[in-house]
């Protein structure tokens, strides 16, 4: 009987083993699964150099929903690419912003990350320094492109489930480009029928002011025409208000005033975003300027969607006493 119970030891012994051994082999081959895929992801591809690389598309197979699943940048013939990958359709939009200079691409339609996705992946390729990400809501994460010098750009969307950036080097920024890309980083969007320029109605409002003798709060105005006796530089609190319509698709906005000399007078710290679903909708934004007019001359307010300029209104500030300059 002793005999019998030590042999059956022996067998179950035997059979936990094999099967140990069963479940070590299945779980190497798990854990080496996801590498194979990153290094693939990882081949340089032909006329660029790629620093960074996506996560495992499988890193994200257990979320419920659209996820970020990679940020890949690499070099091309006339700057740098940036191509954001999802597990779903998204949709994006990028703007310029400064101080320090980066690019903000805002993804629509995902709101988590990949867990082996790092959160800041180093670059230093031409003027990208680094790029970075962060889950801003439910359905919406923010890449933001740090750069060591401004840069223009234009934007495309190769698949449903990516968005591409292409930073332009100085050269081939000036290089002239077709009208219809005028209005670029849409363009491409145009292209798919997935974007469409909105019209841009544009209402300026002076606050607080004082005209002909008489106060007012909110003053609707095409100048800012003041009495005689105010003196430059003149420090003034004043609104634009902007209505975009008869567009479709999702754009990221900033506005810019520029003095006589072209010099950059004040810029939107926190660039606004909108969607319009269909060409009946309308979006409106007020914009509040606290600055300083240096002299009198004719001023420059300047309107940026998805980094390209789309609107120019000038106006003079001076005096009653002043005649208007010739167009």
């Amino acid at each position: 009987m002793r005999q019998y119970a030590l042999n059956f030891f022996a067998i179950a012994v035997l059979c936990a083993s094999a099967t140990c051994l069963r479940a070590a082999s299945d779980d190497e081959t798990l854990s080496l699964s996801p590498v194979a895929s990153a290094r693939t992801a990882m081949a340089s591809p032909q006329g660029g150099t790629r620093v960074a690389t996506c996560a495992p598309h499988g890193a994200a197979a257990g979320m419920h929903g659209p996820a970020l699943t990679g940020i890949e940048v690499s070099a091309t013939d006339d700057g740098v690419r940036v191509l954001v990958k999802a597990s779903g359709p998204l949709t994006g939009a990028a703007a310029n912003l400064s101080s320090p200079d980066r690019v903000l691409i805002r993804v629509s339609g995902i709101g988590m990350a990949s867990a082996k996705l790092p959160k800041v992946l180093p670059v230093h390729l031409g003027a990208v320094e680094r790029v970075r990400y962060a889950v801003k809501s439910p359905t919406q994460v923010w890449v933001v492109v740090d750069l060591d010098a401004r840069l223009a750009f234009r934007t495309s969307q190769p698949t449903k489930d990516s968005f591409e950036l292409d930073l332009l080097t100085e050269a081939s920024a000036s290089a002239p480009e077709p009208p219809s890309q005028s209005l670029a980083s849409p363009v491409a969007a145009d292209a798919h029928g997935l974007a469409q320029i909105p019209r841009i109605n544009l209402m300026l409002f002076d606050l607080n002011v004082i005209y002909q003798g008489k106060k007012y709060d909110r003053f609707p105005c095409a100048n800012f025409i003041y009495n005689a006796g105010e003196r430059f530089p003149l420090k003034r609190n004043f609104v634009s208000t902007l209505v975009f319509s008869h567009g479709y698709g999702a754009f990221v906005g900033n506005a810019r005033i520029l003095d006589p000399q072209g010099r950059m007078l004040a810029q939107t710290e926190t660039p606004f975003a909108f969607n319009l679903f269909n060409p009946l909708t309308e979006f409106m934004v007020e914009l509040p300027w606290n600055v300083v007019f240096a002299e009198k001359g004719m001023y420059t307010l300047w309107v940026e969607l998805s980094g390209s300029d789309v609107l120019k209104q000038s106006f003079y500030v001076g005096q009653t006493t002043d005649r208007l300059p010739a167009d």
